[in-house]
């Protein structure tokens, strides 16, 4: 990335113009201008000359080679600037995807309407990543309304599963488990999905199998939770594939992923309550008897 951070001379000579500029907004106002000690006097028979547009640094009687220097500090500023918003809309942007693709909004008319999901933010207190079946403890249990089999998430992706929980802490299981199993498709590629499963080798590395012969993979399709359970919803973020053991066309294909957590540095998470588990739950038991 190119720098764009200012030279001292650059930094100066951008304060001194904004002095200026203040002092000509007072002057227009009727007041008195209030200048540092530094900062040159206007000769008093002179009047303080308009500023063009293009001009900002000539206007005020800076030398010519001054004024290329403050053009090109503007221009500096104004590339920072632009740079850091476009930061905060894309940090924005994954936020709403994980907000908007997990809650459902069912209008009843303009002014109600129902609300599957809630989050409750915690932290992580111990983290497993280096054994064979993983978990994790955080901070919240009975008394923050956990519960076991929600959800445990963060703004990358998916974590894991609640399992034991006490009034105050909540074991997780990690998805670096080998009994872990979560219901995961392709972002891209219709409703494809398959299981998400650990071969318990690399920490940063998982697999989906099971997906059908018609679904196509390709590397750096983005893997997301398909929503066909009651625990996690759809289109939470999980990673990226890398590659694909065995054929295209096989049924017995595994896909490995790249997460986009690093599951050895966590700490924030979210735990998910679905507000309707209770009855998908019910509906689903009454559909198989």
């Amino acid at each position: 990335e190119a720098d764009m951070s200012l030279t001292e001379e650059e930094a100066r000579l951008l304060v001194s113009l904004g002095e200026r500029l203040k002092a000509a907004m007072d002057a227009e106002a009727g007041d008195e201008p209030e200048l540092e000690d530094e900062a040159p006097e206007a000769p008093e028979e002179e009047e303080m000359p308009e500023m063009e547009d293009d001009e900002p640094a000539k206007a005020y009687g800076m030398e010519e080679s001054q004024e290329d220097l403050v053009n090109e500090v503007l221009k500096r500023v104004t590339k920072r600037l632009v740079a850091e918003n476009n930061e905060l809309i894309n940090r924005n942007e994954q936020l709403l995807k994980i907000i908007d693709s997990s809650k459902t909004f069912l209008s009843k008319d303009t002014l109600k309407y129902h609300q599957q999901y809630k989050y409750i933010s915690g932290r992580i207190q111990k983290n497993q990543y280096s054994s064979i079946n993983n978990f994790l403890n955080i901070n919240l249990g009975k008394s923050d309304h956990i519960s076991k089999e929600m959800a445990v998430i963060n703004s990358k992706g998916i974590i894991g599963i609640t399992e034991y929980v006490s009034n105050h802490y909540t074991r997780v299981q990690s998805i670096l488990n080998q009994n872990s199993s979560i219901s995961a498709k392709l972002k891209n590629n219709s409703n494809h999905m398959g299981n998400l499963k650990w071969n318990g080798k690399d920490y940063n590395i998982v697999q989906l199998e099971g997906l059908p012969r018609q679904a196509k993979v390709e590397k750096g399709d983005t893997i997301i939770t398909s929503g066909n359970s009651a625990i996690f919803p759809e289109g939470i973020l999980i990673g990226t594939a890398i590659n694909v053991i065995g054929t295209q066309t096989s049924v017995n294909k595994v896909v490995n992923i790249q997460l986009f957590n690093d599951m050895s540095d966590l700490k924030n998470i979210y735990v998910i309550t679905n507000f309707d588990k209770i009855e998908i739950r019910n509906i689903e038991l009454n559909a198989d008897e």
